[in-house]
């Protein structure tokens, strides 16, 4: 986990334990894989209160892992549909 991630989600109210166990179901949404920065990606999850969680994770660029935790929120309504899969329109 970087530091900013650590800052964030203690900001957020999100445990990184919740995050690590949420692993195991969680789904891709986006693919941010850069030249510039390795493979990113922001996946969908849900802590152990079943609540929704989304992660961003990354592999350094010109590395095979392990990966690490980028930054984690809750997904806001405004911007994502109910299935927190899916943005919403402008």
């Amino acid at each position: 986990m970087t530091s900013h991630a650590g800052q964030k989600i203690q900001q957020r109210g999100l445990l990184l334990q919740d995050i690590i166990e949420g692993l195991n179901s969680a789904k891709l949404i986006e693919d941010y894989t850069s030249p510039f920065k390795g493979p990113t990606i922001l996946v969908f999850m849900r802590d152990t209160q079943n609540l929704p969680v989304h992660a961003v994770w990354g592999i350094p660029k010109n590395s095979t892992g392990p990966a690490y935790l980028v930054t984690a929120y809750r997904p806001d309504p405004l911007e994502w549909r109910d299935d927190h899969l899916t943005r919403r329109k402008p």
